[in-house]
């Protein structure tokens, strides 16, 4: 398992470098047209910034969705480190509904963690009473936010053993059907 977050955190290390130096050489490019037009400039930042927030977007959920079905393969495959990376973009190519599932629920994580924070503002104006609600409400936060959390990565690995491995079992035959009559089932 620490392999594997290794692995991922290399890639990821590489992959953020990559985003940071294709973002210096768009900002080198828009200072050049400054210098030739103000209205391409100002259609190249407009449009390359539309192009970063986007690809910026699919970095991060992928990054994340890689992270989650990679352990899901290493927990229920049993797969080895370099063999899960492996497995894992070959899945999330074969099956991008996977990532879509993965960004919506994340997604939703993060608009619930802010209705959860935004909800615990108003404890905050209160002067004393509020301070003294407020830790119990903390608390009450972290639970739900570590209970929404394994609910992803439930999900998650639900979605991956409906897709992945019962297909796979299905296809080489290792599942049997018993029919049990009545007799049998006492």
């Amino acid at each position: 398992m620490l392999g594997f977050i290794s692995i991922m955190g290399l890639f990821a290390t590489g992959i953020i470098l990559f985003y940071g130096a294709s973002g210096a050489l768009v900002a080198v490019a828009i200072t050049y047209a400054k210098s030739q037009s103000l209205s391409l400039s100002m259609f190249l930042g407009v449009f390359f910034a539309l192009i970063g927030v986007i690809a910026g977007f699919f970095i991060f959920f992928g990054l994340l969705s890689l992270t989650v079905y990679g352990l899901a393969a290493i927990s229920l495959k049993g797969s080895r480190p370099v063999a899960a990376v492996k497995e894992t973009i070959n899945y999330l190519l074969k099956n991008p509904s996977a990532f879509y599932l993965y960004a919506i629920m994340a997604s939703f994580y993060i608009i619930f963690s802010l209705i959860l924070a935004l909800a615990g503002l108003p404890l905050k104006a209160v002067p004393f009473i509020g301070l003294i609600l407020s830790l119990p409400y903390q608390l009450l936060i972290y639970a739900l936010q570590g209970y929404a959390g394994l609910l992803i990565l439930a999900a998650a690995f639900v979605y991956y053993y409906q897709t992945e491995l019962s297909s796979l079992t299905e296809d080489s035959g290792a599942t049997e059907v018993i029919e049990i009559t009545e007799g049998e089932a006492l």
